[in-house]
């Protein structure tokens, strides 16, 4: 049984990363078994045409910024906005997870996560 939606997960949505590289992979495999693509990202640059055009369901810019921790390291969240990044993460995935006691969601990485 296929997945109820395939997830991308990048740091940011450009003009390039819609034509090149895991997004578009991700559509060609999504396609291959019927499941929308959505694209979770720090930022979007690409409006709802193109995406739509390119194979896109949806597309969720956190808008999450490089916050350093308390100890200095660079692009960790502190704990409150790793807090919302997860509960944002956790409306669309409800969105786009039907309804039914056997709902699951799959998790496919593909690429590196940064958001």
């Amino acid at each position: 049984m296929p997945p109820d939606v395939l997830v991308v997960v990048l740091d940011a949505l450009d003009a390039e990363s819609v034509h090149e590289g895991e997004v578009p992979d991700a559509v060609r495999m999504a396609g291959d078994v019927g499941v929308p693509v959505v694209v979770v990202c720090r930022t979007s640059e690409v409006g709802r045409r193109e995406s739509g055009a390119a194979g896109i369901a949806g597309v969720y810019p956190l808008g999450l910024p490089d916050v350093p921790r308390s100890d200095g390291a660079a692009g960790a969240d502190p704990d409150g906005a790793r807090a919302d990044r997860h509960a944002r993460v956790a409306r669309i995935a409800r969105t786009w997870t039907p309804v039914h006691p056997a709902a699951r969601v799959e998790w496919e990485h593909v690429g590196a996560p940064r958001c």
